[in-house]
């Protein structure tokens, strides 16, 4: 017999004329430990291609499920485990990565838009969620802009104060309206 299966079907031939022979049940049990073995080693050679084909495309998380479930069915097996391992690390980085990259594309977009305090809860957010110091300098840079616009606007009052009490409206007014057009 060129396979165990073939062997397999040759020996339960044999069996069925000599029913309760000990030898030939003991090569059946054998033979059947053999091809359990056989499929076994056929389903986890499919499971890594199958996973590592997955994971060259990006798709860790198809990759940890496929794995899982060999897993599941088959027990541990260190190659398993190991790419197991490996596609989690690479699945993980991959979505922090992603947040980041959406955090600070959003982060900016609002800052576009003058909204620094949705810009700043969703950096807080995402560096929560990562501890990227791409984001971290983002923030400060927000923080700092908030800060400049304080001044400014504190130093503005002064100016537009001053002029009022030394009776300068209009003055105080052109004042005003030249940091409304900038």
């Amino acid at each position: 017999a060129s396979s165990p299966a073939e062997a397999l079907t040759i020996l339960q031939k044999a069996l069925d004329r000599m029913p309760g022979d000990e030898r030939l049940l003991s090569y059946e049990h054998s033979l059947r430990q053999q091809l359990d073995a056989l499929q076994v080693e056929q389903v986890r050679a499919g499971t890594l291609n199958k996973a590592r084909e997955l994971m060259s495309q990006k798709q860790y998380d198809k990759a940890v499920g496929a794995l899982e479930s060999f897993q599941l069915e088959f027990g541990h097996h260190t190659d398993i485990d190991d790419l197991l391992a490996f596609a989690r690390d690479e699945q993980t980085r991959l979505q922090r990565s992603l947040i980041i990259e959406r955090c600070a594309s959003e982060g900016r977009a609002l800052i576009r838009d003058g909204r620094l305090e949705d810009a700043i809860r969703l950096l807080q957010s995402g560096i929560q969620q990562t501890g990227d110091i791409s984001l971290s300098r983002l923030l400060e840079e927000i923080r700092e802009q908030q800060a400049a616009f304080v001044r400014k606007l504190e130093v503005l009052q002064k100016r537009v104060g001053l002029l009022r009490e030394r009776g300068e409206l209009d003055e105080a007014i052109q004042l005003l309206q030249e940091q409304l057009a900038a």
